[in-house]
């Protein structure tokens, strides 16, 4: 959803406030980090007192014959078109207040340039024809979105200065020196959000613009089965002006790539900050200006988000990579498999070692998954890692859909390999489903046949039972206990919801094992009958 460039004191309080970050209330602490010269607005609007009066008169529907009017049409293209989308057709665009600037409009001003004067001075009376008198705003103060961070950065370091600032300005003589350093000045680097300000200041405007860009190119596209796509052609249009636009924000804000570089990495920082101190919501609005930093910066250098996030490596450390990496969430969800693959291997190897694995074929596995696009196996370890490791989850029913995911993963890969090995060598593997793969694609199949029927006589009814019969018998060898693990598993989900809690303990865990076990022995039984050597 688009963000609003400018806010308005009230709604950017209310922002704050559905981000987590709370403030003193009657907008008191926006007012007083403006006094003290560390936080400003980014813009106001004064409107005359005559303006306000005839407006309100008109809204109780008095005409009033003004030639003042005329005048005020600067004002009223503030006030009225900022709301419309003919604001997404001016000068390639620019959010109105932002031309206002640019053309001088004499009703908008930046606070930081004006003398402070108390917001309670931004005040006119006005008699309406059905009322008493009564004091009316003549201001409205905005304030950009991106400043939630600058705030958060200020009320951090200084967290007594709203709350006990009365307390605070008149200090005992004692109690000067103290005092003193709970107060900041115009001078404090904060001020500046630590040189942070101009770069969120030129990621902002340029949002502005994609998001109008984006707007412009989708406007009049039909939906198809609630789809919109642009042609080849309305995409390479939309494409240059998006370029053009970054090359307009790089020029206006005298912006280096460098520099770029530079704040995404303080961004990415940003975010494990907030990540660390659970300020989830800030770091989930964070990652929204990331995103759009990536997009500026492949705008201007032309590089893909890969090759940024190569670039970013070269003077970052590994987990700042990481984690702007882990922005494609694709690209996560691999790293996740990939990981858990790395973590089971030394046990993979000692429990089978005539199909013992390397790293780097494991890799080549996920690459395999990746080309064949079977990212329900990824997916479904992504998923179950954050089932584990969030408690707020429905744990079971979490559980129980990410197990079927994973068998649901596995038959699809053991499928795809066969369909391979059919065409390459002739071979005669059944592809329907679990148990005719298994059964026909590796030696062992007779077996699994034969200890199947057995344990399936010993448990006609209860599936877990079946499990836990197949898990403890010591008889069984383990390749063939592994795919009988595997195979109950995917026929008592795909038929019954348990809610036992059996299930979901150290059963769970073995069932889990034996997925990957699978996984791992058929990836090393299509190497070594080079079923998938030609694909590498």
């Amino acid at each position: 959803m688009p963000r609003r460039r400018y806010l308005s004191a009230r709604d950017f309080t209310k922002y704050c406030s559905k981000l987590k970050l709370d403030l003193e209330p009657w907008n008191r602490e926006l007012e007083l980090y403006e006094k003290l010269g560390i936080f400003f607005p980014a813009a106001r609007i004064v409107k005359p007192d005559d303006y306000v009066r005839l407006l309100r008169l008109a809204m109780h529907g008095v005409e009033v014959a003004s030639t003042d009017w005329e005048k005020w049409k600067e004002l009223d293209s503030l006030l009225f078109e900022r709301a419309s989308h003919e604001s997404r057709d001016n000068l390639e665009g620019w959010h109105p207040f932002d031309q206002g600037f640019d053309n001088d409009n004499v009703f908008l001003s930046k606070p930081e340039n004006d003398e402070f004067q108390p917001w309670k001075n931004y005040k006119c009376w006005i008699t309406p024809p059905t009322g008493e008198k009564s004091l009316e705003d003549t201001v409205i103060h905005y304030y950009h979105a991106w400043q939630i961070h600058h705030l958060y950065a200020i009320k951090e370091r200084y967290p007594l200065l709203a709350k006990y600032y009365w307390l605070l300005q008149n200090p005992s003589d004692e109690q000067k020196q103290r005092v003193t350093r709970l107060i900041p000045d115009r001078d404090d680097p904060i001020t500046s959000f630590w040189g942070k300000a101009r770069f969120f200041e030129a990621l902002s405007f340029y949002r502005e613009l994609y998001e109008n860009e984006h707007y412009r190119a989708f406007e009049n596209i039909p939906e198809i089965d609630r789809m919109q796509s642009l042609t080849e052609e309305q995409y390479e249009i939309y494409k240059e002006n998006l370029e053009n636009h970054a090359h307009a924000v790089e020029s206006k804000f005298n912006l280096e790539i460098d520099e770029l570089y530079g704040y995404l990495r303080e961004l990415l920082g940003l975010h494990t900050k907030y990540e660390t101190k659970e300020k989830n919501k800030l770091a989930d609005d964070l990652e929204e200006d990331i995103i759009f930093l990536a997009r500026l910066i492949s705008s201007l250098t032309g590089d893909s988000f890969f090759e940024t996030e190569d670039k970013l490596g070269n003077n970052s450390p590994y987990w700042t990579k990481r984690k702007f990496r882990h922005f494609d969430k694709a690209t996560e969800v691999y790293d996740r498999m990939e990981e858990e693959l790395e973590r089971m291997l030394p046990t993979y190897n000692e429990l089978f070692p005539c199909n013992q694995l390397t790293l780097s074929q494991t890799k080549q596995l996920s690459k395999f998954i990746d080309q064949n696009s079977l990212f329900i196996l990824p997916y479904a370890f992504f998923d179950l890692h954050k089932t584990v490791n969030d408690p707020k989850r429905f744990r079971n029913v979490s559980l129980y859909i990410g197990m079927s995911n994973l068998t649901t993963g596995l038959e699809s890969f053991l499928r795809t390999l066969a369909i391979t090995a059919n065409e390459k060598f002739s071979l005669n593997i059944e592809t329907g489903t679990l148990h005719p793969l298994i059964g026909t694609m590796f030696p062992l199949g007779s077996d699994f046949q034969r200890e199947q029927e057995r344990f399936k006589t010993q448990n006609t009814d209860d599936g877990i039972e079946y499990l836990v019969d197949v898990f403890t018998d010591s008889g069984v060898e383990n390749i063939v206990k592994t795919f009988l693990l595997v195979h109950g598993a995917r026929n008592l989900i795909s038929h019954h919801y348990s809610s036992k809690q059996e299930l979901y303990g150290r059963l769970y865990a073995h069932l889990y094992d034996a997925v990957i076990n699978s996984l791992l022995y058929s990836w090393s039984y299509a190497l070594n009958e080079h079923w998938i050597v030609d694909e590498f």
